[in-house]
């Protein structure tokens, strides 16, 4: 167990190392994380809750394919977290909730031309692979 950096808390940390749980129903797999974050805000030790429930989907047989440098996967997830603080909204009972699906897209080349243009074009240099690989 490590110690949580603000609180000094002990708990399970992603360094201890952690089982997933997996589930197969025929080639599918099926993978979950479960995840609750209770942290102190360094800038105003105000408590943050972040509960987000995230879930990936593959390819048994691509997954034990040891010619598959990289299987195809589906994802979504779903969380609730405390207040952003630009909403102002600190003392009001709720939460945020968001979120998304996806799959895994194996070159930049299959993005949609429209979604790159609008990144490069707000956030320079972003979208790009910042992972070289050398040989």
């Amino acid at each position: 167990m490590s110690a949580n950096a603000f609180t000094g808390e002990t708990g399970h940390s992603y360094e201890d190392g952690y089982l997933l749980q997996w589930e197969r129903a025929g080639d599918r797999v099926f993978v979950s994380l479960d995840e609750r974050v209770r942290y102190r805000r360094p800038s105003d030790n105000a408590l943050r809750l972040d509960n987000a429930v995230l879930r990936y989907e593959s390819s048994w047989a691509e997954l034990n394919n040891p010619d598959v440098t990289a299987a195809m996967t589906s994802t979504s997830w779903q969380t609730a977290i405390s207040w952003f603080t630009w909403l102002d909204m600190e003392g009001t009972p709720g939460m945020h909730m968001q979120g998304g699906n996806g799959h895994k897209l194996m070159s930049m080349d299959e993005l949609p031309s429209d979604f790159v243009d609008f990144a490069e074009a707000k956030f320079p240099c972003a979208v790009t692979d910042p992972i070289t690989w050398d040989d």
